[in-house]
């Protein structure tokens, strides 16, 4: 079998590879002496694919199969060899059983990641496990619907290998759609993710303007995942810009003064959470933003791919002493109030959950167990099918669990010293 780029040109020509030597649950082997992946099949004409043109094929996985559609899925990451994809079930069915997923239940849509930037597979689903535990973790009032959603406001997922028309294809995580992952459509809430970096500090991404229905029906800003009308997204606008409008307007007492309108421990513990892990991707793009009344707003994490300091497609890692809490300052005005105005809380947040789900030992156990699942010679094959994957000579658990470590010893000292 032959894939194709966005420009019809041949990235892969696949050779014949055993992939169901490493199969879960294939080796004989007791449950718990087992390792190993199960396996998404995908079967059907993919002539013309894009992000774009979806098409017809049929689905197998865990001991289930259908029919679906499918269609490349994302915005820049298209370009990339290693394409996602996104499919929509023609009937729902549970996939998250096959990781004990208990809250996925049955879903229509489901996201298949190529994690092309992140050779271990791990950095952006251990991530987002943890913003799940970070949230599970406040003291404040979390609004029902968010403890119902399937990880605590944002997206989630685990490791599978692809098989496309008979034909291994490399590894990738089947992934909560975002449209479901937040479950704000069960109150008739609002969705929002950042998708144009606010670099000049001029949009509602770095809550220094307006946003519109024709922005959010665009994109200018925002992207509307999640609205109770989507053809009118006036409501939606006039909502975060009563949001926006309070914190442009916020001094010294701003906890006080945006309490109704912008939830102040999840806005804390967005600004600790990604600069502490090193991503540079959510300062001012990226940035998930829920309303579950309509009136109030959460920040949430999404897009995690430069999570533990992976740098997306260069193949470079930022340092463990890279100053990420004045760049969030600098380009937010949220964080700018954080950083200016409450640092005796931003401190006491950080160092709570330093000694707690965010400490060296409980990541590198996330990471670990998460790695330990994949074959090495799944890797193996992910260089040969792959060989340009941006970091595959660097990027490992050793990597990231160091690169933690060292985080954790500059940004304590760091946070210590504000």
């Amino acid at each position: 079998m032959i894939l194709y780029d966005n420009k019809g040109q041949v990235v892969l020509d696949i050779n014949e590879f055993d992939y169901k030597k490493y199969i879960y649950g294939d080796s004989g082997l007791l449950h718990d002496e087992m390792t190993g992946l199960k396996v998404v099949y995908l079967d059907g004409d993919i002539t013309g694919m894009s992000g774009d043109v979806k098409k017809d094929m049929k689905w197998s996985f865990n001991g289930e199969s259908g029919n679906c559609t499918v269609k490349w899925q994302g915005s820049s990451s298209v370009a990339l060899v290693k394409k996602n994809y996104s499919l929509k079930l023609d009937a729902a069915s549970d996939w998250g059983s096959a990781w004990e997923r208990t809250k996925w239940g049955s879903q229509k849509k489901y996201v298949l990641k190529a994690n092309y930037t992140d050779f271990t597979h791990a950095a952006y689903w251990c991530a987002a496990r943890l913003w799940g535990e970070v949230v599970q973790a406040r003291h404040g009032t979390l609004p029902q619907a968010m403890l119902d959603s399937l990880n605590y406001g944002t997206v989630d997922g685990f490791p599978v290998m692809l098989v496309m028309n008979g034909k291994y294809v490399g590894l990738y995580t089947v992934m909560t759609h975002k449209e479901i992952a937040t479950n704000v459509d069960s109150v008739g809430g609002y969705f929002l993710t950042a998708q144009n970096q606010d670099l000049t500090f001029s949009t509602a991404v770095s809550f220094s303007a307006h946003t519109s229905d024709y922005n959010l029906k665009n994109e200018v800003d925002y992207e509307c995942v999640n609205a109770p009308d989507e053809d009118d997204l006036a409501e939606v606008a006039d909502s975060l810009n009563d949001c926006v409008d309070v914190v442009l307007q916020a001094g010294s007492g701003w906890q006080t003064d945006v309490a109704d309108y912008l939830d102040v421990e999840a806005a804390i513990d967005y600004y600790i959470f990604r600069c502490l892990l090193g991503d540079n991707d959510g300062y001012c793009k990226n940035q998930g933003m829920l309303s579950y009344d309509k009136v109030k707003w959460y920040h949430t994490v999404y897009d995690l791919d430069h999570a533990f300091a992976t740098a997306g497609t260069r193949s470079w890692h930022i340092s463990p002493e890279e100053d990420l809490y004045s760049k969030y300052a600098t380009y937010n005005k949220v964080f700018n109030l954080i950083r200016t105005y409450s640092k005796t809380d931003l401190k006491n947040r950080y160092f709570a959950l330093r000694e707690g789900v965010l400490r060296e030992a409980h990541v590198y156990d996330l990471l670990a167990n998460f790695i330990n699942d994949i074959p090495g010679e799944l890797y193996a094959q992910e260089d040969r099918l792959w060989p340009l994957t941006p970091n595959s000579s660097t990027a490992s658990l050793h990597q990231m669990a160091d690169w933690y470590r060292l985080r954790c010893q500059w940004s304590d000292a760091y946070i210590n010293a504000l």
